[in-house]
């Protein structure tokens, strides 16, 4: 979708993968052979799979419970080779926060925004905790002159 902010065009997206791991992989599948994403879109969406696992799972109680991550290092590359990046990541780095999803055995960051990696006419901040739920973590703000 393309929206006009001050007189510049901006592309955004929204994505929902499956929350079945087989169709998460076929539908990560189709999104790269028909380039749905554009090239510095923010895309916002429910990916359900994390980029990192040993950044974006927590297991809170000893419950024995383990995340199947299917398709979570394929989403990567693909936001990658879109020139984007995990906007919490962009403002907190590799601080283990921001779980969008917070059931009793694991809590995950399923949920996210990505942004232009480079070059950027976005800065990207905090608003409340980075505890928060991430979607209503971070603000994008549009830099006048960029």
């Amino acid at each position: 979708m393309k929206c006009d902010i001050n007189g510049t065009k901006h592309d955004f997206s929204s994505v929902y993968l499956s929350a079945q791991p087989s169709s998460r992989k076929e539908q990560l599948r189709s999104i790269n052979k028909d380039k749905i994403l554009k090239e510095h879109a923010i895309t916002g969406g429910d990916f359900n799979c994390v980029e990192d696992c040993d950044l974006d799972i927590k297991y809170p109680a000893r419950g024995g419970a383990t995340y199947a991550n299917a398709g979570g290092k394929t989403l990567a590359r693909t936001m990658a080779d879109c020139g984007m990046i995990d906007a919490f990541r962009l403002v907190h780095g590799d601080s283990k926060a921001g779980y969008s999803r917070l059931a009793h055995t694991i809590h995950t960051r399923i949920d996210r925004i990505y942004t232009q990696a480079h070059a950027s006419v976005w800065r990207w901040q905090q608003i409340g905790s980075p505890q928060d739920t991430f979607p209503k973590g971070l603000v994008g703000r549009g830099v006048r002159g960029e």
